[in-house]
Parts: structure tokens; C-alpha cells; sequence
């Protein structure tokens, strides 16, 4: 009996060894999903069409991969309740993760990629690079989350106020204000387990990614546009007083 019960304990944390592992795995092609949306957009302001085309393939590829990675999960899962269950079970675990995998990817609806987030987000950033105030023309009879304009996009979702130093985190995308993102990490005492933070929820309503300052990078794309942006604001502001001038004379 002492051995069948250490046996199954071996068992049960090989299978949570490697759900963390898949866990970390979703994490980094979220963060590979940023970035290729980023780089996406990017292309789309260099007027390069057919890079933009392989970019949006590539996030295609990054939510095939995801899905995959969840039917492994959710396998990995259903494997651990059944031989909770049966701890006479002597099924090799490769076999029945097959097994379990084969039936989750039998419900996998290979379509879904046109709702993800990510291919969304991609979506709608290259659209709006010279459609700013346009929805997708695919959104236009539908009541689909819209990401705002690109204006409101440089706002910090903490202060509520333009972003200054945009730090990006890596798994969600979402940007914050450099000092205001240190000091809620601050506020909300980041996690330690084994050596490494976890990271906390990002303050985004909506969102259940974690944020951690490990997970963020200074978002240079961002700052880029900024500048552009302010550049054309005090073009637009020299413009009116001239004009004004010129109306008073």
C-alpha cells in the first residue's frame, strides 16, 4: 500500500511539473504574440503589405500553438483526476496523454483564431495605422470589443493620464507609465515562489495576465509614435494661432 501511494504521489508531480512547464510555455508565446502585433504594425506604417501578410500568419501560427499547448493541459488535467481516481491505473502516461490530447482536439474549432485577442489586437492596429477613426470593416455589423483610438492607446491606465516612459509588459501587451507601474507592484508586494516572482494581475480591467518588472521592457515603438504624434499636435496647435492671427488683422 505504501508504495502504491508513493507511486501515485511520483506520478502526480510529474503531471504538475509539467502542466507549470506548459503554463510557462502560454506565457511566452504570449509574448512572442506582442511582439510579432507590434512588428505587424510597424510594417504597416513602412507601407510594407506582404510583410504585413506574413506577420499576421505568423500570429496564426503563435494561436495554433497555444491551443495546442491547452488541449496538453487540459489532458494533463483529466489524466490526473482519473488516476485520482483509479490508483491502480498502470496506463503509460504518454499513451493516455495521447489519448486525452487526440479527444481535446477533437472539439478544437479551427476557426476560433478570428476571435482571439491577439489576432484581434493585430487586426485592428494595422487597420487603424491609416484607418485611425474607422472600425474594421469586418466589425462594422458587429458588437465586438474595439481597441480605442490610437490617441487613447498613450494614455496610462493607472494615472489615467499620458503615458511617460511606456514600460510594456511582455505576456498582455498592455503599457503603463514607467513610475506608475514600480510603484503598484510595489503597493501590491509581488509574490516570491522558488527563487522567482510571480507577478501580480495587470491593472487593465479585463485582463488576467500577471505583470511583473520582469516581465516588463521599455516599450520604444510606443515612445516612438508619442513623438510623432506630439510633433503633429504642435503643428496642428502653430497652425490655428496663425490662422487666428490672421482672421484678427
Amino acid at each position: 500500500m505504501y508504495l502504491q501511494s508513493e507511486k501515485m504521489s511520483t506520478v502526480s508531480r510529474e503531471i504538475d511539473s509539467m502542466i507549470s512547464r506548459h503554463r510557462t510555455y502560454l506565457q511566452e508565446l504570449l509574448s512572442c504574440m506582442s511582439f510579432t502585433v507590434d512588428v505587424g504594425e510597424a510594417l504597416e506604417e513602412r507601407k510594407e503589405p506582404v510583410k504585413v501578410a506574413e506577420m499576421e500568419e505568423v500570429v496564426k501560427s503563435y494561436i495554433e500553438m497555444e491551443q495546442r499547448i491547452k488541449n496538453h493541459i487540459s489532458a494533463l488535467e483529466n489524466m490526473k483526476v482519473q488516476r485520482s481516481q483509479n490508483n491502480r491505473d498502470e496506463t503509460p502516461l504518454k499513451k493516455q496523454l495521447d489519448e486525452q490530447v487526440k479527444l481535446a482536439e477533437q472539439s478544437t474549432d479551427k476557426g476560433a483564431y478570428k476571435k482571439h485577442g491577439k489576432y484581434r489586437e493585430f487586426r485592428q492596429k494595422v487597420w487603424h495605422v491609416h484607418h485611425p477613426s474607422e472600425a474594421l470593416p469586418e466589425d462594422e455589423n458587429e458588437e465586438l470589443v474595439v481597441i480605442p483610438a490610437r490617441e487613447d492607446s498613450m494614455i496610462c491606465p493607472l494615472t489615467r493620464k499620458e503615458l511617460e516612459e511606456p514600460m510594456k509588459n511582455t505576456i498582455c501587451g498592455h503599457t503603463y507609465s514607467k513610475e506608475a507601474i514600480l510603484q503598484y507592484l510595489k503597493s501590491k508586494k509581488q509574490p516570491f515562489r522558488r527563487g522567482r516572482v510571480e507577478g501580480v494581475t495587470c491593472p487593465v480591467a479585463g485582463c488576467s495576465a500577471t505583470v511583473s518588472a520582469e516581465s516588463l521592457e521599455l516599450d520604444t515603438d510606443l515612445q516612438r509614435r508619442m513623438r510623432k504624434q506630439k510633433g503633429k499636435r504642435k503643428t496642428r496647435d502653430k497652425e490655428e494661432e496663425e490662422e487666428e492671427g490672421y482672421t484678427q488683422l
